[in-house]
Formats: C-alpha cells, sequence, structure tokens
C-alpha cells in the first residue's frame, strides 16, 4: 500500500511540472514583458516589445498617408495622395531609410547612443479632429521616452511632432542631448541630374526670419542660430521643419549626390534644452508640394522657399506672371495655349515700349543712306563734334535713340524672371502641349548621340522654333544690315541663347518663340506704316 502511495504522488507530482513547462513555454511572447538588449555601442537597453517587432503605423487624411516604424520611432514612409510621379504612380516624398532622425545621447557612463536603433511601442489614438500615435520606449532604470505625431483629419501636410520623457536624467547627461535629422532627396522627375538643378536647403533664422540657403551645387554646410525653419527643397515640393522651440545653435549640411534613386542629402544636428532635467520639446513637419498660395498660408515666409529669382525678378514673378496664371487658369485651356495667352496679354501691356522701338528701327533703315553719309563725312572728326552731328541728324529726322536704349534695359528684368517662373511653377508640372510633354522640362524630339557642352545631348524643336524666329527679328530689325563688316555679330546673341535654351523649360521656349513671332508681326506693320506716312510727307 505504501509503494502505490508513493506511485501516485510521484505521478501528480510530474504531470504538474509537466503543465508548468508547456503553459510557460506557450505564454505569447509579447506578455513575457521587457528583454535587455545588447546595442551596438555595448550598453544594455531595456526595450518593450510592440506584438509586431518590427511593424509600422499608418497615419492619413485626403492629403498625405504617413507611416511610422517601430524602429527608432522613424517616420518610414510619406505619399502625398494629389500627385503623381512623372510615370503616373502615387508620389511618395519620402522612403524606408531616405529619412532619419532621433536623438543621439551620452550616457552617465560616457556612452554613445542612438535612439534610431531602438525599438518603440505604438499606441494609436483617435479624436474628432486628428490622429495621435504615441512611440514609446523605455530605458534603465525605469525611464521612458516619447515620440508623439499627430495629423489633422481636414486637409492637412502638417505633422505635429513632440517628444517627452521621464527619468532622462538618471540615464544620459543633460548637455549631451542632441537632435539629429537626415534625409536624402528622392528623385520625383523624369531627369534627375536636371530636377537636381533646383534641390537646396533653405532655413530661417533670427528674430528678422531672414531666408539663406546652402549651395545648389557644391557641398556646402553652416552653422546657425536661433534657426526657426528648415526646407529641405527639391524641384517642386518640400520637407519642412519647423521646431516650436527655438534651436539656440544648429549644424547644418547638404551636398549633392550622384545615386540613381537620390538627387540630393541635408542633415540638421543641434542640442536639445531640457526642462527640469526632462525633454519636453515640440516641433511639427510639413510635407508639402511647392504651390505659392499653400505656403503663404502657413506663414513664416515659407513661400521665399520658390526659387523666383532676386528682388526685383522675384517681385515680378510672384506679383504679375503667378497672377496672370492664375487668371488665366480659369479659362480651363490647354497650359500651352494659356501661355500664349500669357504672351500676348505682356506684349499688349508692352506695346508703347515696342511701339517706339519699332518706330526708331523703321526710320533709322529707311534713312539707311543718310546715316552712312554722315559717317563717312565725320569720320575723321573729333568724337565730340561727331555726337553733336549725329544729335543734331536725330532731331531732324524726329527720332532719340534713348527711345531705343531704356526699353531695351526696362525688359531685362522681365526677360531673366522668365527663366526662374516656367522651371519653377507647380501648376505647370506634367502639363502637356503638342510634343512636349511636361512644360516645366525641355521638349525632346531627337536625342543625339554624344553631349555636347552647355547645349547637351538632346534637340529641342520649341529652342529651334524660338531660335529661327529670333533670327528673323534680328535680321529685320538690324539697322545696319548692309556695309557693315561684323553683320555676323549680329547673329551671336542667338547662337548663346540656342545653347542655353535647349536645357530650360519648353514653357519658356514657348513664350520666347511666340513673344518673337509678335515682335516680328508689330515691327512689319509699324515699318509699313510709318515708311509710307515718311515719304508722303517728304515728297
Amino acid at each position: 500500500m505504501q509503494d502505490q502511495k508513493i506511485d501516485y504522488y510521484l505521478l501528480i507530482g510530474t504531470i504538474i511540472s509537466i503543465l508548468i513547462v508547456f503553459f510557460c513555454l506557450k505564454k505569447p511572447f509579447n506578455e513575457i514583458g521587457s528583454k535587455n538588449i545588447q546595442l551596438s555601442n555595448n550598453i544594455n537597453k531595456t526595450i518593450l516589445f510592440s506584438p509586431k517587432k518590427y511593424g509600422e503605423t499608418i497615419l492619413e487624411n485626403d492629403l498625405i498617408r504617413v507611416k511610422i516604424s517601430n524602429l527608432g520611432g522613424n517616420i518610414s514612409e510619406i505619399f502625398l495622395k494629389k500627385y503623381k510621379t512623372y510615370n503616373d504612380k502615387i508620389l511618395r516624398l519620402v522612403k524606408t531609410k531616405s529619412f532619419t532622425f532621433g536623438l543621439n545621447l551620452i550616457t552617465l557612463s560616457g556612452k554613445k547612443v542612438d535612439s534610431n536603433d531602438w525599438l518603440f511601442t505604438p499606441n494609436l489614438q483617435e479624436t474628432p479632429y486628428q490622429y495621435i500615435l504615441t512611440m514609446k520606449t523605455i530605458f534603465p532604470p525605469g525611464g521612458e521616452l516619447n515620440y508623439i505625431y499627430s495629423l489633422p483629419k481636414e486637409k492637412s501636410y502638417e505633422v505635429n511632432f513632440s517628444i517627452t520623457s521621464r527619468g532622462l536624467c538618471s540615464f544620459a547627461i543633460n548637455n549631451a542631448i542632441f537632435f539629429n535629422c537626415k534625409q536624402k532627396l528622392i528623385g520625383l522627375e523624369k531627369n534627375y541630374s536636371y530636377e537636381n538643378n533646383y534641390a537646396q536647403m533653405c532655413y530661417s533664422y533670427g528674430k528678422n526670419k531672414k531666408i539663406k540657403s546652402l549651395s545648389e551645387i557644391r557641398p556646402d554646410q553652416n552653422i546657425v542660430k536661433k534657426i526657426n525653419w528648415i526646407a529641405n527643397k527639391q524641384q517642386f515640393f518640400t520637407t519642412i521643419f519647423f521646431p516650436k522651440n527655438t534651436f539656440q545653435t544648429t549644424k547644418i549640411q547638404s551636398k549633392r549626390l550622384t545615386s540613381p534613386f537620390y538627387i540630393k542629402w541635408g542633415s540638421m544636428f543641434s542640442p536639445l534644452e531640457l526642462v527640469d532635467n526632462e525633454l519636453n520639446w515640440k516641433a511639427k513637419w510639413d510635407f508639402v508640394p511647392l504651390k505659392y498660395n499653400l505656403l503663404k498660408k502657413y506663414g513664416d515666409n515659407f513661400e521665399d522657399i520658390i526659387p523666383f529669382g532676386w528682388r526685383i525678378f522675384r517681385s515680378i514673378n510672384k506679383n504679375f506672371f503667378l497672377k496672370l496664371l492664375q487668371f488665366l487658369e480659369k479659362t480651363k485651356l490647354n497650359y500651352g495655349v494659356i501661355i500664349i495667352l500669357m504672351t500676348i496679354i505682356v506684349k499688349l501691356i508692352l506695346f508703347p515700349i515696342t511701339y517706339w522701338q519699332c518706330k526708331f528701327i523703321a526710320i533709322m533703315k529707311m534713312r539707311r543712306s543718310d546715316i552712312e553719309e554722315l559717317n563717312e563725312k565725320l569720320k575723321d572728326a573729333d568724337p565730340f563734334q561727331k555726337q553733336q552731328a549725329t544729335i543734331e541728324f536725330y532731331k531732324q529726322i524726329g527720332i532719340n535713340p534713348m527711345s531705343v536704349f531704356f526699353p531695351a534695359i526696362f525688359q531685362i528684368p522681365i526677360f531673366y524672371a522668365l527663366f526662374k517662373f516656367f522651371p519653377n511653377i507647380i501648376n505647370l508640372r506634367g502639363k502637356s502641349f503638342l510634343w512636349a510633354y511636361d512644360l516645366t522640362y525641355y521638349d525632346s524630339v531627337f536625342h543625339l548621340p554624344l553631349t555636347i557642352p552647355i547645349y547637351g545631348n538632346h534637340v529641342s524643336l520649341f529652342t529651334l522654333f524660338y531660335i529661327f524666329a529670333f533670327i528673323l527679328y534680328t535680321k529685320f530689325s538690324h539697322i545696319n544690315n548692309y556695309g557693315n563688316n561684323n553683320r555676323l555679330l549680329k547673329y551671336f546673341m542667338p547662337i548663346i541663347m540656342l545653347l542655353f535654351i535647349n536645357n530650360y523649360a519648353s514653357g519658356l521656349s514657348l513664350y520666347y518663340f511666340i513673344s518673337n513671332i509678335l515682335n516680328l508681326i508689330i515691327l512689319f506693320l509699324i515699318k509699313k506704316k510709318k515708311i509710307t506716312k515718311y515719304i508722303l510727307r517728304n515728297n
């Protein structure tokens, strides 16, 4: 009997032991609690795991889709839902590993730690007006770090962001906590090299909110005090970082990339100030298209990152060409037709200037023989006497040479402003006309087997049309066409323009082509009218 009793208890104990081991092994991983992980810098870090260790959480409204990774608590993807790439895909402004940010810490033991190596646990909440995502991680001895994102439900490109902490002073040195953000700009247009010409890092600083930028071409960096915002700008889109707690000192850097996927790299690095030995820091990101009116609504002079040129050129583009384009957009016409209408309107406004120029040209060409006779007569005279005789001759025939000089000077700002307007206006992005598939990009009808310096490796048909019209206008407007030993010199400017315009926006070439055609029409009409009246008056 005793032996049987001992066997019975042994059997029960064995079964219980097996069940305990079985249930421990079956317990879900996320219920085990925390686990010590050895980081690359040999610091033991306690991190709470989410059910999906390397998962993502999505915040989304009508305009933007944001993916946030558990690893590092970073934004891993940004989609702008109302825009497409050149090959008609939804536009992705940020993708995995192209955009990283986080905290660089120095622990009390002197070790360097990067929060991008940490795993965060997401907690998504929804209010009537916004989505709020809290990404939480834990560090020893029982402290915590929170990244808090919020995205408005209504139409908005703005992602609000804040960092809070608890127990940070027991883990890190409070004057050795830095915010580090890096971004590689993804190539979004068909020709990355062309797009790279318009990619640039801009920033605003100081109480006067001055705006400056790093070099578009060469690697550049700067240390800026009291920065207001930083924009990593592409040709038509930008990422704007706006710290609500002003950084006292920020190091910014940028450089061009030769990658087949990325066009430019930019970074910022700044120490963070603690309040009562804890982080309570707020900022926001704006992932926005470079639409002038949209940026202006944000305030803080965001609209000035659109490269419309310096001062007077910027003023002409903002206050005239942009408003004229927006007005004509209401017609719902093709954008090529809208550019033609813009050209006609500008020509009508500038008609008094064009009129005096053409009047001068017509009369001078008719009196060419008299001018040549006067020049022959005064060839040995001193410069002052020649000048006085020439002025007197102009008075006799009723023209003023300044009627050509000053109008030409007046039109230079308009000419240069257009160079900055057409490649940088998002309204024209992806808009086609005839054989040009994008009016902000050069049209190419033939690809050359080699690259010609300055000119490029393609043939732009709109450029050829413009140059042909330019040559005709130069030929018929040139006063000293005959008897001039340097007659080929007058074609120097068209040749120069051929080299440079070939790689510019097709909308610009279209504008100049129509402008020169209108100049030719006005020249012939005025020339015919003026010469007829002059002959009748002198017979």
